[in-house]
């Protein structure tokens, strides 16, 4: 990626280029911008950028942390099968 949006400066491959030789995917020329994401956690900065024996043990297994509580953050209605239909979650 070496190329860059002239309006919010998001980085592109050359080949992304569209037909007017722009990238309009990120902004659509200026058209589109969203607010800032807030500061993160402090919690989670220390995670990302301290070097403890912890705070690398986390990033070792983060992919784990991350599929163990993806599925534990779905909210779902369980509706009970009739008969022998399995359970639906919706």
């Amino acid at each position: 990626m070496s190329e860059q949006c002239g309006f919010c400066g998001a980085v592109y491959w050359k080949e992304e280029k569209n037909i007017a030789h722009k990238y309009t995917k990120c902004c659509h020329d200026g058209k589109v911008q969203l607010p800032a994401f807030p500061d993160a956690p402090e919690v989670l900065k220390a995670l990302l950028t301290e070097n403890s024996p912890d705070v690398k043990n986390y990033r070792q297994r983060i992919r784990e942390y991350n599929s163990a509580l993806a599925f534990a953050s779905m909210g779902a209605q369980i509706k009970p099968p009739r008969g022998t239909e399995p359970y639906c979650y919706s």
